[in-house]
């Protein structure tokens, strides 16, 4: 299942990749928690992430599952987008970002959530030259 968890280069920027599409509710809470533990052991703080979540059944323990890595990520994410979201998910999402500070931005297909990471990493840039 590492295939799912990787960098993407785009317009030569970096964006990490979480890819949860068309996962059992079973194989994602398996994932979180050591998905979790491998983006803190790179040690950053300028992670810009990208999760997909299309096609996945979210359940109460999944939604746990997710805030809680949410709380411990949300430092080193400086920007993150998600795509396949339902009404459902979009609900738990609001409460994720509420809950942890961690701002998801969602979007409607993943080259508009990828174009916002790009887009955002550029202004960061200009903010800090």
């Amino acid at each position: 299942m590492l295939e799912r968890f990787y960098w993407k280069e785009h317009k030569g920027v970096l964006i990490l990749v979480n890819d949860y599409s068309n996962l059992t509710c079973e194989e994602a809470n398996r994932l979180v928690p050591l998905w979790r533990e491998k983006i803190l052991d790179l040690h950053r703080r300028d992670i810009l992430f990208f999760m997909d979540v299309t096609n996945l059944i979210i359940d109460h323990v999944l939604s746990e599952q997710f805030t809680t890595a949410a709380k411990s990520l949300s430092p080193v994410f400086r920007a993150s987008a998600i795509t396949g979201l339902t009404n459902y998910k979009s609900l738990i999402l609001k409460i994720v970002n509420s809950v942890t500070q961690i701002n998801i931005k969602a979007f409607p297909t993943q080259d508009d959530a990828i174009n916002f990471l790009v887009n955002e990493f550029k202004e960061i840039g200009k903010k800090v030259a």
